[in-house]
């Protein structure tokens, strides 16, 4: 009893009392036997209809990869800074500049101190693109039905790496703004200053590119405030900042080291069928539906635009306002005496990475390779084909981007079809046959063991309650 008189005992409920029914099975030699007749009378007829379902997938894989291994994106130290300075790239450069060596007369390959970039010139370079192009034939010996998978494969690519599955923001990718906690596994890619020190210190007089100062022009009333043919401020005023103040959106390693090799499928005619490099996907080809409805709906979205958030916009916008002559409004950021950071600035390239533009969290490939694969040998969905596929010879343009240069891996791509269990699957069926065969030789061996080796009931009652 209590201090106040009343009882702790429990309620008189089958509950509380603990008096409900309950259920213990005796697993008996003939319960066990028949169990394991039953997995394996489950399993291996699985187990077979998934082998002949992958029969039935049509796919063509083709290694690519090694076509490209004289063409890094550069061999020599600096090489983007230092080697490739001719025009275009030739002789003892060319050992050098990998893809820098591909650009046309107009692409500057060298962004230094000494580097002068005007307004035109800027302007003018939308259409580099450091690339290398191969074209590659395909055999295609049976008729691949609509829909057809194009994926691209990697090989050692470990994506599930701890310390690259974490480096990103998924508030900023939501199109949200991260508190400081959310974007500080984004390290070494949440600032843009990842130039070698040495470097900087060679060609700004600084030991650090992060430290660089931009400017935010302010306006004036009298005329531009961006000098027309330099395109640097004429008056910096006192809006001063430095290139490591900046935060990249989308910040993180898996970010900034998204796949952009394109395909492009064609007859051997030259009638095209998919064009990986149009956002439509061709004629008779899409991206559209490649990524989960849960990334395109909701976990994707436009970067968050507020001051001191560098994405793939670059200043652009307002680049473009400052720039122009008639145009007595300016503010945008620029470099005071530094055009060679520039071009990165204008164009939303990471810092001194030229040419390499920063992806857009709203493009599906980007969706695509954002989720990261548990595995080191992995495949990604790259499009979707619409049109039959008759046997024949096809022929695929490879723009190659994606360095492997510096890792063991390899590239592939990849034209499959699928069935009602997705795609080839031998692992999947044979596992299945195994655990099947492996239940029926369990289920006989007890059998045996049961018909002729089975103990006495009452001995066996006798030396459980007498044990020696």
């Amino acid at each position: 009893m209590s201090a106040t008189g009343e009882s702790r005992k429990p309620a008189d409920t089958p509950f509380k009392q603990q008096r409900l029914w309950a259920w213990q099975p005796i697993l008996a030699p003939r319960w066990v036997i028949s169990c394991f007749f039953f997995i394996a009378a489950a399993f291996i007829p699985i187990g077979a209809l998934v082998i002949v379902a992958s029969n039935d997938v049509q796919e063509v894989e083709v290694k690519y990869g090694n076509l490209f291994s004289d063409c890094p994106w550069m061999k020599g130290p600096d090489a983007c800074f230092e080697e490739c300075t001719s025009q275009p790239c030739m002789g003892a450069d060319s050992t050098d500049c990998g893809m820098i060596g591909s650009l046309g007369v107009g692409c500057p390959r060298v962004f230094n101190k000494n580097t002068v970039m005007t307004v035109d010139k800027l302007k003018n370079m939308s259409g580099c693109d450091p690339k290398c192009t191969k074209t590659v034939k395909l055999e295609i010996k049976e008729t691949m039905d609509p829909p057809i998978y194009l994926y691209y494969k990697l090989t050692d690519f470990y994506q599930n790496h701890r310390r690259y599955a974490k480096s990103r923001s998924d508030v900023q990718l939501a199109g949200d703004e991260p508190a400081s906690a959310d974007i500080a596994d984004c390290d070494p890619l949440k600032n843009p200053s990842l130039a070698p020190d040495a470097w900087c210190k060679a060609n700004f007089q600084d030991t650090s590119c992060g430290r660089l100062e931009i400017i935010k022009c302010p306006a004036q009333a009298g005329g531009p405030a961006v000098n027309s043919t330099t395109a640097t401020c004429v008056d910096e005023g006192d809006k001063r900042t430095t290139v490591g103040d900046l935060l990249y959106s989308p910040c993180g390693l898996v970010a900034w080291s998204a796949f952009n090799d394109t395909f492009k499928l064609t007859t051997e005619t030259g009638d095209m069928l998919c064009d990986g490099s149009l956002e439509s996907g061709g004629p008779s080809c899409t991206k559209e539906g490649i990524a989960w409805d849960a990334d395109r709906n909701e976990k994707f979205k436009e970067p968050a635009l507020k001051d001191g958030y560098f994405t793939y916009k670059g200043f652009k916008a307002d680049m473009d306002t400052c720039m122009d002559t008639t145009n007595t409004e300016c503010n945008t950021w620029a470099r005071g005496n530094v055009t060679a950071l520039l071009p990165f600035l204008y164009y939303g390239w990471y810092n001194w990475e030229p040419y390499h533009k920063m992806p857009r969290p709203t493009d599906e490939d980007f969706m695509v390779w954002m989720r990261t694969a548990s595995l080191s040998t992995f495949r990604k969905l790259y499009r979707k084909i619409d049109k039959q596929l008759q046997p024949g010879t096809y022929l695929m343009v490879i723009d190659h981007r994606f360095d492997i240069s510096g890792f063991s891996g390899e590239k592939y791509f990849i034209l499959s079809t699928l069935t009602w269990i997705g795609g080839k699957n031998y692992f999947l069926g044979a596992t299945y046959i195994a655990i099947g065969c492996l239940c029926v030789i369990l289920a006989i061996t007890f059998t045996i063991k049961h018909m002729f080796f089975r103990t006495n009931r009452q001995e066996a009652m006798a030396s459980y309650q007498n044990p020696r």
